[in-house]
């Protein structure tokens, strides 16, 4: 007779991450391409292109888009300088 065992596994797209999200390389540049991303939009469209059920993260991602978006008014070189 053929038995068969299920196992309900609660990550439903597969196994936990266990490296801590601060040390994702994958993470930083997800981070970096929303603060990119916000940075080409005026600041009041924000909170529609950035999504992050963390607060600390938008603060991170704000603070950067709003760092891009003064260098890049300052000019090629300083655009350069803060990248």
């Amino acid at each position: 007779a053929l038995s068969v065992v299920l196992r309900r596994c609660p990550w439903p797209w597969g196994n936990k991450n266990q490296i801590p999200t601060g040390e994702r390389g994958w993470i930083h540049l997800e981070r970096f391409l929303s603060m990119a991303k916000a940075a080409m939009l005026d600041e009041s469209f924000f909170e529609l292109a950035v999504y992050s059920n963390s607060k600390d993260v938008l603060r991170q991602i704000r603070a950067g888009s709003m760092l891009l978006r003064t260098a890049a008014a300052a000019g090629r070189e300083k655009l350069q300088e803060v990248m």
